[in-house]
């Protein structure tokens, strides 16, 4: 069985959680590939908690470090690895998000939104035209410690039930290559979204409104999107 790996998001927290990936690349044989930015951009909070204001409109802290492109080819060996620079793309999706201010939930960032599935699609599209048929693709995020088995088994698409308080988890994906494709078909399709935009409620809205079949799975998961664990500053 040939199977990817796809890595999509700030590196911030691989290095610690290279262990768990690596049980999967050992096991399962995996092809490697990275789709990234250049800074390790540890999450940061949209909303002010004394002032309840806009505190962040990036998502990300802009303080944190570069990246070592050296470090992580060496540690992960991939097969493909991209790292872009945010600030070229910051206008372009400062002004697509605007298109979906009256649709965001909350004070949660259309842009976060967008440029999580813009990524995804484009690691998606250079996997494609490698011509390599993957039988199964495991998409995720470099932040995700996964300490529960993978089963590559299932014909549906599994999607994570963790962090999903209003729909579907958005952290781990696993499915074939045409059922992958489906799904980050999402990036081209934000414009038909009659709710509100919202990450999880929008997933389960999109593999509904696509037709894809698929199944959610509650899985052994830690989100490490700081050094210190799940959301902390």
């Amino acid at each position: 069985m040939k199977v990817a790996l796809v890595l999509v998001g700030h590196i911030r927290t691989l290095q610690s959680n290279w262990g768990h990936f690596k049980k999967i690349i050992d096991k399962h044989s995996c092809d490697v590939y990275i789709e990234t930015w250049e800074k390790y951009g540890f999450w940061k909070d949209a909303v002010d908690s004394t002032t309840f204001t806009s505190a962040n409109d990036k998502g990300f802290d802009e303080e944190s470090d570069l990246i070592n492109e050296q470090k992580i080819r060496k540690l992960t060996n991939p097969v493909y690895l991209n790292i872009d620079n945010f600030d070229d793309y910051n206008k372009f999706f400062n002004d697509e998000s605007l298109k979906f201010e009256d649709k965001k939930w909350h004070f949660l960032r259309p842009k976060n939104l967008l440029t999580q599935w813009y990524k995804r699609n484009k690691i998606m599209n250079v996997i494609n035209e490698s011509g390599i048929e993957y039988d199964k693709v495991i998409l995720t995020r470099p932040d995700l410690r996964i300490s529960s088995e993978i089963n590559l088994n299932e014909d549906k698409l599994q999607v994570s039930s963790n962090y999903s308080p209003n729909g579907y988890g958005d952290v781990l994906f696993i499915g074939t290559l045409n059922q992958i494709n489906d799904l980050v078909d999402l990036n081209n399709n934000f414009e038909n979204i009659n709710s509100k935009l919202e990450g999880h409620a929008t997933l389960r809205w999109w593999i509904k409104e696509k037709g894809i079949s698929h199944k959610t799975v509650f899985q052994q998961l830690e989100l490490f999107n700081t050094p210190g664990g799940y959301c902390k500053i």
